[in-house]
Formats: C-alpha cells, structure tokens, sequence
C-alpha cells in the first residue's frame, strides 16, 4: 500500500509512531525513520494513546511491531 493510506507510522529503532501530516517536514529535515512502516489507526490507538499496563513499557516485538514489554529493574 501507498504511504498515503496511513495516518501513522511506527519505527522500531526509535519505539516512536510519525504522523503521516508531518512527513513532509521530517523528510525536509532528514529526520524520517528509515524502518518507519505504516500502521492501522487502531495499533497506534492502543500503543500511543493507552497508558501501559502495570510494570509494561512501550517496546517492541519480535516482527518489529509496538507491544508491552516488562519495564526494566
């Protein structure tokens, strides 16, 4: 799918979602994330927008995806 069709994206290497509306900005600045991979509304909700879980941070998973993971001791 084209970018145009997300809102958001997700990069594992920085743990942080872009919104599409500021790609243009970030790309000026040579700031956008080369493994930002488009995401659904719905994962951005749940991961950006939703306190964690108790002792869970935001991470990632093992097919590069947001998830709660243990925080760190």
């Amino acid at each position: 799918m084209a970018d145009e069709t997300y809102n958001y994206f997700w990069s594992a290497s920085t743990l942080s979602f872009y919104p599409m509306s500021l790609k243009s900005s970030y790309d000026a600045m040579k700031t956008w994330p080369t493994d930002a991979i488009g995401i659904s509304d719905d994962v951005f909700q749940s991961y950006a927008l939703t306190s964690p879980p108790d002792g869970k941070q935001r991470g990632v998973d093992a097919s590069g995806m947001p998830a709660w993971v243990d925080q760190a001791s």
